[in-house]
Order: structure tokens, then sequence, then C-alpha cells
């Protein structure tokens, strides 16, 4: 078995004011896998985006535990946690965020800078990053002269230009057409190929199929889960998928 790269104890989430008396994340404990490529799927509104803020230490736990590579997120102060995340997190959010009078490359080099001083490594990681997620030619681009696939894949390029242990991404083709999907799915795979741990929450069922496993999200718990049993974004893997999720209630 491979090794758990994040883990919750007890994990629990209320908001103060909330019209619902359950918890959006309730008494949650689970795990995910180093190299894995992990998808979370529910109906809209059970949470799903609050666990991976949570995870990721952009928001904090009413109670509970969170560990990252054994990094406690729990208990760390928000200077440490920022701190943490600037080694150890990557996020893809549903839009880009992209600084929009930056380029391309700049965008990236920002957020390199936060953790090392070394232009030389920063320039050519940068470059390596853009080349694999194949918008190496856009580098001295602004970001309103980018697609909206364009510019999720350089916010990708940004999540990993400090090689961090576990990669976010929240929808991320939430607002892209077909094509561009497709691309940002195929390039999630290929950083995934490479050993990066991935943990994605999303609606879109072709998106869902390239992970190897899937989390079945409701009332604030994880009720089940499935791995992947055909290729990626396969039209029987896709069916076999909405047929178990159909089966949970989605």
């Amino acid at each position: 078995m491979k090794p758990q790269i994040l883990k919750t104890s007890a994990l629990t989430k209320s908001f103060p004011g909330s019209n619902s008396a359950a918890p959006v994340i309730n008494n949650l404990d689970t795990h995910f896998f180093k190299g894995e490529f992990t998808v979370i799927m529910g109906n809209s509104g059970s949470g799903k985006s609050t666990l991976l803020y949570l995870l990721s230490g952009l928001d904090k736990a009413t109670s509970g535990k969170i560990w990252i590579d054994d990094f406690p997120v729990h208990n760390r102060t928000e200077k440490e946690l920022a701190l943490m995340r600037r080694q150890k997190v990557g996020f893809v959010f549903q839009d880009s965020n992209l600084v929009p009078n930056l380029t391309v490359k700049e965008n990236i080099l920002v957020a390199g800078r936060l953790v090392s001083k070394n232009s030389n490594q920063l320039n050519k990681r940068v470059d390596e990053l853009l080349n694999d997620l194949g918008i190496l030619p856009l580098a001295n681009r602004m970001p309103g002269q980018l697609s909206g696939g364009e510019a999720q894949r350089c916010a990708m390029a940004r999540a990993l230009i400090n090689d961090p242990v576990v990669i976010f991404a929240d929808e991320p083709t939430g607002s892209l057409n077909s094509e561009a999907s497709l691309k940002v799915m195929d390039c999630l795979d290929t950083i995934h190929s490479k050993g990066q741990s991935i943990v994605m929450v999303t609606h879109d069922l072709k998106s869902a199929t390239y992970g190897d496993r899937i989390l079945f999200f409701r009332d604030g718990q994880i009720v089940d889960e499935r791995l992947r049993l055909g290729e990626r974004g396969c039209a029987a893997e896709e069916e076999a998928l909405f047929t178990w999720l159909k089966q949970k209630g989605w």
C-alpha cells in the first residue's frame, strides 16, 4: 500500500449563523495516498470545496486534526500555515486568478520567489513547466491574451513551481468548454504520471474518470469510494461512474 500523504481525524467544520444545524464537515476521518489522483464528488452544497480549503490550510476547522506529509495543519499559527502552503501545497481554483499586469512567466515566478531566491533555477523550472503543459510559446503574453484553458494551465504551472507535496484542484474545468477541459485534464494526468499527488473536486463526469479513486461526499462525510476500472476519459468508464453515482443519490 502507498504511504499516506494526507489524513484527517474527527474533522468538523460548522459555520456560525448557518440555517443548517448539521456541520458542513462532520467528524470526518479519511486519508489520501502519495502519488494518487483522488477525486471528490457529491451533490451541490455538500461541502466538497470546504473540505479542500480545510485540507490545504486555507480555512480553519471548528475541531479535529489534519496532517499533510506528517505536518500538523490543525494547531499552527496563520504565519506557519502561510509558510506551509508555500512549501507543501499547490492550489488550482475554478478561476485562474492570474495577476493581470504580469506576463504568464512572471505570474509563475512571483510564486516561486516566495520559496527560492535562485533566479537561474527558477527561470529554468518555469520554462520546464510551461513546456510540459504545452504553453511555453505563451510565456510573454499577458493573462488577458489567453483563452480560459491556457490561463488554467498557467495556473497549474504556478501551483507546481515549488514542488508541492499535494495539488488541490477545485472544479478546474468548471468554466471551460469541452475541448479546453480535455487539455487541462490531460495536463493534470501528465503531472500525475510523474508522481504528483492530486486531490480534485469536480462535478464533471469525464474529468472525474481521470482519478485513481473517487470518493462520494454526503452530509459532511465520505460515504463510499470507487476505484477507476477502465481507461481515463473513455465513454465506458464515464457511464460506469455515472451509474455508481446515481446509486449514491447524485
